[in-house]
């Protein structure tokens, strides 16, 4: 139905708030920028923040002419597929055997919680329901962002691991590099990865095995390499005020309960492993060293006295995916045949597997609904679409006022879509976004006067306003009703996609 309409998919089936926000950069490196505004405020910004990969993804937009949603969605894939690649290698170092790497790889794509068995309540529920970085296979569902930071955190780590292995520090460097982008892309999950190293550097001491003069120089180059992405990213925050702010909205991590029940059969069946692994193969116990660091790292970072918690749960599903692996295989090989082994294999992970069809049925039913968790709808109506076409040739790089996403409009795709700033345009992007929303809603309600409107729109800087159905709607169901904006003084219609009651207005502010 949607389709066959006219209407125009947004490009993501579950939260695409976050999405646009990666394709509002992504257009500004396609119009030649090296650093990327705010689009999703019309307050001050005195500089604009550098991301590596979006500035590439932007550049393959700007040369190929493929739409910015299409570079998206092929990067997420390629970057998914080089994460995967990544993990076997990875896998390769630490299990010992092809029935442990084939079980601990099968956890790590398709494995998650015992969400299946709760209802979803964001923050008060296995976080596999609604805390995409905590999962593997929703990172790398979800964006490229994510696929990329979860391949660079493997990749450091196997180059960290073959340093061990061989006693050259040579593969360090290519750590190191990985840390820089890493740091830059994703500033959080450097913290990650030298938190889990320094772990596992103190874990061997404690064990009384043997550390390297090759992995002390190592270490010494996962700090210093990094730290130029990491000092920019701190002379950022202190310098740019709504950076400060984004960086400071608070996403606290969920009671602890619901992190482990995020990880469900994981937890017994990578105890199981570890205990195992560590009495049957004492050759291997800096592997199990390593995986226990990570998972014990992994879990606690996100419960930090820091504002931003929650995102520093990316990854954390690995290490405990590849040491239930090693449990999981050890338990099924025990006195059984090896097609036992493998339908028992195949069997946990099915089972483990279930709150991602649930995931798949909950898509299915956003697509139905035309709305999603991020509160957006995933279709805009053709005139929806007209304007946002008619904005990108003629407001680029203006203030525009349009109704915030919750309110069924399109603040938060136009960065994205038309290249304009908005006024309320993303939960966490937009300064004091609570309030902005109100005074949104006020300007288009009838209660306010034409004076309050203009007195708005100087205080602002707002050059257009878009008028849609929606906001009408909400306008109606607020109180007062919908202003007419047709009769107020200093705006004029520029614009009109539809007729009657599906008509698209945008207005320019004189």
């Amino acid at each position: 139905i949607a389709w066959s309409s006219g209407t125009t998919f947004v490009g993501n089936l579950h939260l695409p708030d976050d999405t646009y926000v990666y394709l509002s950069w992504m257009r500004q490196a396609a119009e030649g920028r090296l650093t990327f505004l705010n689009r999703f405020t019309t307050d001050p910004q005195p500089s604009g923040l550098f991301n590596a990969l979006f500035l590439l993804l932007g550049s393959v937009s700007r040369f190929t002419g493929l739409p910015g949603i299409a570079v998206f969605q092929l990067a997420r894939v390629g970057l998914a597929f080089g994460f995967l690649m990544a993990a076997h290698r990875l896998l390769r170092r630490l299990l010992p055997t092809v029935e442990a790497r084939r079980a601990a790889f099968l956890l790590l794509c398709f494995s998650a919680g015992l969400g299946w068995l709760f209802p979803r309540t964001f923050g008060h529920s296995p976080t596999d329901l609604w805390q995409v970085e905590s999962n593997t296979f929703l990172s790398l569902y979800m964006n490229p962002l994510f696929a990329a930071a979860l391949w660079l955190m493997v990749l450091i780590f196997e180059r960290l691991l073959a340093v061990r292995e061989t006693g050259r520090w040579r593969p360090a460097m290519a750590a190191g590099v990985a840390g820089l982008l890493l740091a830059n892309i994703h500033s959080y999950d450097i913290l990650i990865v030298w938190a889990v190293w320094a772990t596992f550097l103190t874990s061997l001491l404690i064990a009384r095995l043997e550390v390297k003069r090759a992995e002390v120089t190592a270490a010494a180059l996962l700090i210093l390499q990094p730290l130029p992405a990491v000092a920019a990213q701190w002379a950022f925050y202190q310098t740019n005020p709504l950076f400060h702010a984004r960086a400071l909205v608070p996403t606290p991590s969920p009671a602890l309960v619901w992190s482990l029940l995020g990880l469900g059969l994981l937890v017994p069946l990578a105890i199981y492993g570890a205990g195992t692994a560590w009495r049957a193969t004492p050759e291997r116990r800096s592997s199990i060293l390593f995986l226990i660091s990570w998972g014990i790292v992994a879990l606690a970072l996100p419960y930090a006295p820091v504002a931003f918690q929650r995102k520093l749960a990316m990854g954390v599903h690995l290490p405990w995916a590849m040491l239930a692996g090693w449990g999981l295989s050890a338990w099924a090989g025990r006195n059984r045949s090896p097609l036992v082994e493998r339908r028992i294999i195949a069997g946990v992970v099915a089972l483990s597997s279930l709150t991602l069809f649930r995931w798949g049925m909950r898509a299915a039913q956003n697509v139905q609904n035309n709305w999603c968790e991020g509160d957006a709808r995933l279709f805009l109506r053709p005139e929806e679409r007209e304007a946002a076409t008619w904005l990108s040739q003629h407001g680029r790089h203006e203030a525009t006022l349009a109704a915030p996403l919750q309110f069924g409009g399109i603040a938060g795709y136009l960065p994205g879509l038309s290249g304009v700033f908005t006024y309320a345009g993303h939960w966490g992007e937009t300064p004091e976004y609570a309030r902005k929303v109100k005074e949104t809603l006020a300007f288009y309600s009838a209660r306010s006067s034409d004076d309050q409107r203009t007195a708005f729109l100087r205080r602002t800087g707002t050059r257009f306003v878009l008028w849609t159905p929606a906001i009408r709607e909400t306008a109606s169901l607020i109180g007062g009703g919908a202003a007419d904006l047709t009769r107020m003084p200093g705006l004029e219609a520029v614009y009109t996609a539809g007729e009657g009651a599906d008509a698209v207005t945008v207005f320019r502010a004189r």
